[in-house]
């Protein structure tokens, strides 16, 4: 079983994806912050699906996604409240721009 990842800082967001993926019966992480997920990230399957906040505290999710492509990450995906057409930076390296709504 595919297991998605969710990295924000937004506590209810993170909730709201929990109880989603137990609705579903889905296999989800989270973390609230970068660091968090980076002290984990040997054991996490490169092909997981990750979703990314755009704003991370002091981390761009748009600036982070580099980072998970060179640790060999395939599908990355952009879950922002911002405004898509606002996004501009790396936008190359997402799979998937779009709203926080789970994709499960």
């Amino acid at each position: 079983m595919k297991t998605y990842i969710l990295i924000d800082d937004d506590e209810l967001i993170r909730m709201t994806w929990e109880y989603k993926a137990q609705a579903s019966s889905v296999k989800l992480k989270t973390y609230s912050n970068v660091d968090d997920f980076l002290n984990e990230e040997v054991g996490v399957d490169r092909s997981s699906p990750i979703y990314l906040d755009s704003e991370l505290g002091t981390v761009l999710g748009e600036d982070f996604v580099v980072e998970l492509k060179k640790l060999g990450f395939e599908h990355v995906h952009l879950a922002t409240g911002k405004e898509v057409s606002k996004i501009t930076k790396n936008t190359q390296l997402f799979d998937s721009i779009g709203g926080k709504t789970p994709p499960f």
